[in-house]
């Protein structure tokens, strides 16, 4: 994308003293392995506009590409953004009496599309609305501190009003007490469940070897916080196993300022209850993501105890190395 934005309007590219071209790097392997000719690959395009000119109430029924090199503050932006460039051109139907197929290529927008009412609901807009509308207004008033100048109207301009929404959507949870059938985890596809058996790599990190982990060694990313949690689960009557998080590819996922972003806890725990109680517990300092870090694997837990194939599990968060145990034991009850 970089390389087709730096060669627009060129016809041909920089050549040395003996007339050959000089290409980027990696370039013409990459131009060969695709098929593609060794022309500059922004020679051919006719248009550049900015992204922001896609917010500002103007439509482009023209466009082939939307590339997005910035990151987007919000989610409603990137609906924004792509819903305006797949205006379609042209409103004649053919022959069968449909429109034609029109397509645009989006690359680097985390567009995602999230129904936001399920066919079956059958409970009716101007019933929900009201609700909806309460709690805005509530979280509006405890939550929302306008420093001045500004004044609480301006969480309605970007990128403020992306991040509420935000946050209230993270927040709404389905009513199980009134019979909503509880959130489920979305499992991958395209890999089984992780194992420790596939934790295998070279690092210069400070390591601890333990007696209860499937692993010899606790790899540690800090000076001393994480190796006394590390000593303190590995004595701990309570612990069958434990794991260290590193190399082993456990994330949550979560949404911060309109970009997808992977959670990684510290510790997996294994307890000796039955049935067993698996605790994902994170070692935390400061860390101004805490709270939407913890949001999201709450969330995460009560999926995976919903969906109910992988045990029970809990998750915790120790701020100091003598909380550790106390974690473990409140997770054991």
């Amino acid at each position: 994308m970089r390389v087709t934005l730096d060669t627009v309007g060129k016809t041909d590219w920089t050549r040395d003293r003996q007339g050959r071209a000089i290409y980027p790097e990696g370039f013409e392997e990459l131009a060969k392995k695709l098929d593609h000719p060794l022309h500059p690959p922004g020679r051919d395009v006719r248009c550049i506009v900015s992204v922001g000119m896609l917010t500002e109430g103007w439509d482009c029924n023209t466009v082939t590409h939307i590339i997005g090199l910035r990151p987007f503050m919000s989610q409603l932006l990137c609906e924004q953004v792509v819903g305006r460039g797949l205006r379609r051109s042209n409103y004649q139907v053919g022959e069968d009496g449909k429109l034609s197929e029109e397509v645009a290529k989006v690359f680097g927008v985390p567009f995602e599309v999230i129904p936001f009412k399920q066919p079956d609901c059958t409970v009716p807009a101007h019933i929900l609305f009201p609700q909806v509308a309460k709690i805005v207004e509530q979280y509006l008033k405890e939550k929302v501190q306008p420093i001045s100048p500004a004044e609480i109207l301006d969480v309605f301009l970007s990128p403020y009003y992306g991040w509420v929404i935000e946050r209230l959507v993270e927040a709404l949870q389905p009513d199980k007490s009134m019979g909503e059938a509880p959130e489920i985890p979305r499992y991958e596809t395209s890999r089984g469940p992780g194992s420790t058996a596939e934790v295998d790599f070279w690092t210069s990190k400070d390591v601890r070897e333990v007696i209860h982990s499937h692993l010899n060694y606790v790899v540690a990313d800090t000076k001393k916080w994480e190796q006394a949690a590390a000593y303190v689960i590995d004595n701990h009557e309570m612990v069958d196993a434990f794991v260290k998080n590193a190399g082993l590819g456990f994330a949550i996922p979560y949404l911060h300022n309109g970009q997808p972003h992977d959670y990684m806890p510290d510790f997996i725990i294994r307890l000796k209850c039955e049935p067993p109680i698996h605790l994902i517990l994170e070692t935390k300092g400061f860390d101004e993501l805490a709270e939407i870090k913890a949001q999201a694997a709450k969330r995460w837990v009560d999926a995976v105890n919903a969906e109910g194939s992988y045990g029970i599990w809990k998750y915790a968060i120790a701020r100091k190395p003598e909380e550790v145990s106390k974690r473990i034991d409140e997770a054991a009850v």
